[in-house]
């Protein structure tokens, strides 16, 4: 896919060009609807039934002399919209007939502010930060996660940084956190505070709550119904974990979304009420077999990873299904530092199929991939405390339909991508293999503008490789920052590639180096070198 040009000059015509009112004509072959009175018309003048006419006949908007519910009918052609006292002199509104030009009330929503950047096919922050989601202008634009369907995010996401909308068409439990402890609404709530030793099903019909961390164990699949609402406690950092070996079958709808969420009253949800959910597979990093995964306690059931480096023999491994899935008010911290995903991905195998997931309001990152071979589509992360996007450890894999936007980040270093593989050979070397390699295509990324600490909207480093794809990102204090070796070996060639690409509205710019910190590798250059690619902060 290359950057729509042609788009982008179009909407800057069509944003000048004079518009042009053409007059039906009047005689007897005219459809429905054109008002010559010889006929039914739905917006006529004539002798016939008229829903909007000024005749004699039938007219719920009109002015004549006929039976009509929006006017006082005594002639003429008194209002073209409004209440029409036929006197002929009212435009729009009140139809008084006093010759004035009145201001309708619609009910329609106010249209956006004027955005600078709307000429060229692109969108402004208020548009990707639109309280509901982002807007008319996002999903339009020329380039990013919409080209292929606007419509890929209805339904199913939520974007309250302090509410869920699953209590609505769910059975509403007697106590205000929907469960208790000591199990006497078990017909509303059941709790799950032990590792899950035999297949289970998670039905609709209840909530479920997660006491501590609740593991799938091997050989176990985990079933999890359409419109289905976990939620974790707090206090015990509830999460699920779905351990090696086991798999988790959680296959919502766009209607029913499956959704994990915190116990807290809608209103008072907030980052970090639950810990998240996380997947371990046997597929290989470069760390090796059994690594423990970030955000538990070291425990065997906590583990991640092929037996050796290299073995590619699991990297077809097959942890489940996730499908519309919603997490959600997620990253309980373990420990000082340490706190858990909204979603984590420890070395998660090809076979593994997930697509139209959202993280919203996490305390962490959005999603964090340790190695692994898992392609995922239709991703969102909204409000991460974190990065949005976190890949190391020799991820390879693609993602494919991506829309982030940061609203309130909780670290000190914030960014949209932060991937990274390893660097341990030095400069000259590749790092530990496998490396981390990613195609990433199709994405659309909003920071919040000046943050001061920086935020970056890609950090890419340590001998990642990979290409990058139609990414529209935008509003962050800089673009892009690459770091250590970004360059093939004993060449001038990045290692990774980006193409059909737009930045802007970036704070300092596409590329800011502060620290040469790669090598002297020159980002914006990078950038604008590829002809498909557009920077307007330049």
């Amino acid at each position: 896919m290359k950057l729509n040009l042609s788009k982008l000059i179009l909407s800057a015509l069509i944003a000048t060009a004079p518009v042009t009112m053409v007059a039906c004509s009047d005689d007897d072959d005219s459809p429905p609807g054109d008002g010559d009175g010889d006929e039914t018309d739905t917006n006529g003048d004539g002798d016939d039934t008229d829903t909007n006419g000024d005749g004699d006949d039938t007219d719920t908007n009109g002015d004549g002399d006929d039976t009509e519910t929006n006017g006082d009918g005594d002639g003429g052609n008194g209002g073209t919209s409004g209440s029409g006292d036929g006197d002929g002199d009212d435009t729009a509104g009140d139809g008084d007939g006093d010759g004035d030009t009145d201001t309708e009330d619609t009910g329609e929503p106010e249209p956006p502010p004027e955005c600078e950047y709307e000429a060229e096919g692109l969108f402004c922050m208020d548009d990707c930060a639109a309280a509901g989601g982002p807007g008319d202008r996002v999903k339009d634009a020329a380039v990013g996660a919409f080209l292929e369907s606007k419509t890929w995010m209805d339904g199913w996401t939520n974007w309250s940084r302090d509410s869920s909308d699953v209590t609505e068409a769910r059975p509403v439990p007697s106590t205000p956190n929907d469960c208790n402890f000591d199990g006497t609404n078990a017909d509303e709530c059941t709790w799950l505070s032990e590792d899950i030793a035999d297949d289970l099903t998670l039905t609709a019909d209840k909530v479920w709550g997660l006491i501590g961390p609740v593991h799938v164990l091997d050989g176990v699949t985990l079933t999890i119904e359409p419109g289905t609402v976990i939620k974790g406690d707090a206090f015990t950092k509830g999460s699920l974990i779905v351990t090696r070996g086991a798999k988790i079958d959680a296959e919502g709808t766009a209607d029913e979304p499956i959704v994990f969420t915190s116990l807290a009253a809608n209103g008072d949800k907030a980052k970090g009420q639950w810990g998240g959910l996380i997947v371990l597979g046997k597929a290989s990093n470069w760390k090796g077999g059994n690594v423990q995964i970030e955000g538990l306690a070291d425990d065997p059931l906590n583990k991640y990873g092929a037996d050796a480096v290299t073995d590619g023999s699991t990297d077809d491994d097959d942890s489940g299904t996730l499908k519309y899935v919603r997490i959600e008010f997620g990253g309980v911290e373990f420990a000082t530092d340490q706190e858990i995903n909204g979603l984590t991905l420890g070395s998660v195998g090809s076979e593994t199929d997930i697509s139209y997931i959202q993280v919203n309001t996490t305390l962490d990152d959005g999603i964090e991939w340790f190695g692994g071979t898992v392609d995922v589509d239709h991703i969102v992360v909204n409000n991460a405390g974190d990065d949005m996007v976190d890949i190391d450890q020799g991820y390879r894999g693609t993602i494919d339909t991506f829309f982030g936007r940061q609203v309130v980040p909780s670290t000190s270093d914030p960014n949209g991508f932060e991937w990274d593989s390893d660097k341990s050979a030095g400069d000259a070397g590749v790092g530990l293999l496998p490396a981390t390699d990613v195609t990433f295509q199709n994405g659309t990324m909003c920071g919040t503008g000046k943050l001061g600490k920086p935020n970056y909207g890609m950090v890419l480093r340590e001998n990642i490789t990979g290409s990058i794809d139609n990414l529209a990102f935008m509003g962050f204090d800089i673009g892009i920052d690459t770091r250590d070796d970004f360059l093939v070996a004993g060449s001038d060639d990045p290692k990774v590639e980006i193409t059909n690409s737009a930045s802007w509205y970036q704070i300092d710019g596409v590329a800011l180096d502060t620290a040469d910190n790669d090598s002297g590798f020159d980002e914006a250059a990078w950038f604008d070198d590829e002809s498909t690619n557009v920077n307007l902060d330049e």
